[in-house]
């Protein structure tokens, strides 16, 4: 499964552009080569003040797998990084960019049991939102949890959710069934 993940970060390093110097898209890189560990997963053009002078620069929003953190960078109009701020979980923790979507979706279809419950149901893969849990449970801090649901393939059923964790590159969850009512016990 590390093998498929790996090949999946190589492909995505390889066929994406770096960071653009403008636009005001979200983009998606990882920095280096494919073994590096963070990923620029947003980024935006933004008025930055340096020595007094305001150009404009750019902010960043990357994610540290290895360290399980954002890092925010701001980025003066000469490429000089002017702030760096690290963000913990629930700190504003950047939604997936569709390459990372695609990563999980990877490891689901990679897995022998799943990938036979999706072609005996024809399942489609949906979701790519980020669970956070608190400190002892699988998506605590220092994960990266794309949650993936499995559905029939006209997606009006419900077959399976499963929890990836991009981070530690497993699964979090095999099965997960979310509290019916947060907050309630």
């Amino acid at each position: 499964m590390q093998t498929v993940m790996r090949m999946c970060l190589f492909l995505v390093a390889a066929t994406l552009p770096m960071i653009a110097s403008g636009g005001d898209g979200e983009e998606s890189a990882r920095e280096g080569s494919a073994a590096s560990r963070v990923r620029v997963v947003r980024s935006w053009p933004e008025p930055v003040t340096v020595n007094g002078k305001t150009a404009l620069g750019r902010v960043e929003i990357a994610f540290d797998y290895d360290r399980g953190v954002a890092i925010e960078r701001v980025i003066a109009a000469d490429g000089r990084v002017v702030s760096t701020t690290v963000r913990r979980k629930g700190e504003g923790a950047p939604r997936p960019t569709p390459e990372e979507i695609e990563e999980a979706y990877a490891m689901v279809r990679a897995d022998a049991e799943l990938a036979r419950i999706i072609d005996q149901a024809d399942a489609q893969l949906d979701g790519g939102f980020i669970l956070n849990e608190e400190a002892g449970k699988p998506c605590g801090p220092g994960t990266r949890c794309i949650q993936v649901q499995m559905l029939t393939q006209d997606r009006l059923g419900f077959i399976r959710w499963v929890v990836v964790d991009l981070a530690q590159e497993r699964f979090a969850y095999r099965t997960y069934m979310p509290s019916s009512v947060e907050g309630s016990k």
